[in-house]
């Protein structure tokens, strides 16, 4: 029975370790990918948010590496307090997030990304080491009704990365 209990208590960590990232413990590409391939139609109210960080390749180069990883754990920390619950909050990349948000309105993504602002202008005014920049883009099904969920992701990557020049 123990040895029972150890196997499956080991085999549920080993899972969570598959789709988590260790730094952030947001989810990480590979859960991303699988959901985006469990539903393909995006239903009426299906919500994606992109975010990339400015300027970490700079801080990378001229304070370290260590100075980096403070900057997407403080990222992480900042969306995971500024979103519900009920959406999944993913590391896509180094400096790259996506959020996936179940039965959203336009309203309500706006009222998101107004905290995520907020919350990262607060951040920046406690003095840290490195200030938190970034470019965002969003996309919501109820205005591309058309779009499965990886389209609805790779428009608001597109709109993400246009901000992102705009920034630069």
């Amino acid at each position: 029975v123990f040895l029972s209990i150890t196997f499956i208590s080991s085999f549920r960590e080993t899972s969570k370790m598959v789709y988590r990232d260790a730094r952030t413990g947001l989810f990480n590409k590979a859960r991303w990918n699988e959901m985006m391939q469990m539903d393909a139609r995006a239903d009426g109210f299906t919500g994606i948010l992109t975010i990339d960080m400015n300027g970490l390749k700079r801080v990378n180069d001229t304070l370290g590496h260590d100075a980096g990883d403070r900057m997407i754990v403080a990222f992480a920390e900042i969306l995971k307090n500024s979103l519900p619950s009920s959406c999944v909050i993913c590391r896509w990349g180094g400096d790259e997030f996506s959020v996936l948000f179940p039965n959203i309105t336009r309203n309500k993504m706006d009222q998101y990304t107004e905290d995520i602002r907020r919350a990262t202008e607060e951040y920046n005014l406690t003095d840290p080491e490195v200030k938190l920049y970034f470019a965002m883009g969003e996309a919501l099904s109820e205005e591309h009704p058309e779009m499965s969920r990886p389209e609805l992701f790779r428009l608001a990557d597109e709109i993400m990365y246009r901000s992102k020049q705009r920034w630069y």
